[in-house]
């Protein structure tokens, strides 16, 4: 009997620690991944730094956000430049007018498709905050390739990041 007892708690022991660890190997797998399954793609027309129309539909560039049409920034001289401008006339510059295709996987509340925007095989989402013209924007774990080419912009000084900046979305919360 005592030998059952000893087995029975044995087996309980193990299945919680088996059951604990594959509760934490699921914790690491991100289980929100986009998975940009659909398809959206025609001639752009540039909204603003961060949103892109295609025949009438919206693209949220998902994973950036740009500072807003009317926002400023400071140089290396900390002299004031419309920063929200150069970051439109920098996105129109590399994609208004011309053939791009977005995969996205869904809408937002706002009824914009977040999505990925390529021109051929180059990342529009990518180039701009490469080019210090946006800035990461995550609700959730921080794209590693994103990070990576963020840094590069900061440690280069491209864009926003020759001076000071506040970010897009401290910008629009202080002015709505």
């Amino acid at each position: 009997m005592k030998t059952k007892n000893k087995n029975s708690i044995f087996i309980t022991i193990l299945f919680i620690l088996i059951a604990f660890w594959i509760f934490e190997i699921s914790n690491e797998i991100p289980q929100n991944e986009e998975k940009f399954d659909k398809e959206i793609s025609g001639i752009a027309n540039i909204t603003d730094g961060d949103t892109i129309k295609i025949a009438e539909k919206r693209i949220r560039l998902i994973g950036i956000d740009a500072p807003e049409s009317k926002q400023n920034c400071f140089d290396t001289n900390n002299r004031e430049y419309a920063c929200g401008k150069a970051s439109t006339d920098f996105i129109k510059n590399l994609a208004d007018k011309k053939f791009v295709i977005c995969k996205y996987e869904k809408l937002d509340i706002y009824k914009r498709y977040l999505g990925e925007c390529f021109i051929d095989d180059t990342s529009i989402n990518q180039e701009m905050v490469r080019n210090g013209m946006a800035v990461i924007y995550s609700f959730g774990k921080t794209n590693k390739k994103m990070l990576a080419i963020q840094n590069e912009a900061k440690e280069n000084k491209r864009g926003m990041w020759c001076g000071k900046f506040e970010l897009p979305a401290n910008y629009r919360k202080r002015n709505r």
